[in-house]
């Protein structure tokens, strides 16, 4: 069994360093911009933890599982929810919430883009995991179109809670006259539809 390890985690925190590296020397990003974008790669990671992992390359049941047909835990059918348990529905859809949440501040974004950003999210996840089941020789996962739809939704309800907390903000800011620190400041340029440098 291949699992999210210390290992794991450890080249993802190389990974992040030398991203961060990158954008702050060679694209002149702002600390404030990659403590945002640090957050959201991390909560990539957990994202990457919990569809991924753990991966199976050994074990006495692996061979059991390679004589079933391929396709046998691929369901193509939209909206076809009788192998789904009520709290796989909410869990897929709870997982990419924060990813709607958080694109807009390390991204510009807007309804377009987000809609084909949640598209893609949960495609990508489903096909990493096809890929990966065609080098172990087995579906070591469900593959389904409604992970697709519920991880799109997740991402469409981050986003609208996104834009909730901007108007929020930029009220409260305008009503209570509140000193904005250089982070807020950073809360406010995004919530504004604006994107620093």
């Amino acid at each position: 069994m291949l699992d999210f390890d210390s290992l794991t985690i450890l080249i993802g925190i190389i990974i992040l360093v030398l991203i961060n590296l990158f954008l702050r020397y060679k694209k002149k990003k702002s600390v404030l911009y990659l403590t945002f974008y640090s957050i959201f790669f991390i909560y990539i990671l957990y994202v990457i933890k919990y569809t991924i992992f753990p991966i199976p390359i050994q074990g006495p049941w692996i061979e059991e599982m390679k004589r079933m047909p391929f396709f046998s835990n691929l369901n193509t059918i939209p909206f076809n929810f009788k192998t789904f348990y009520q709290e796989q529905i909410i869990l897929n859809i709870i997982l990419t919430i924060p990813f709607g949440f958080g694109i807009s501040y390390i991204f510009k974004t807007s309804w377009k883009r987000i809609f084909y950003i949640g598209v893609l999210l949960g495609a990508t996840i489903e096909l990493l995991q096809f890929l990966i089941s065609l080098l172990v020789g087995f579906l070591y996962r469900t593959i389904d179109i409604n992970d697709i739809i519920l991880n799109f939704l997740g991402v469409i309800i981050g986003y609208i809670i996104f834009k909730i907390f901007s108007q929020v903000f930029l009220f409260s800011v305008g009503k209570y006259k509140i000193k904005l620190s250089p982070f807020l400041e950073y809360i406010y340029i995004i919530s504004k539809g604006d994107f620093p440098n």
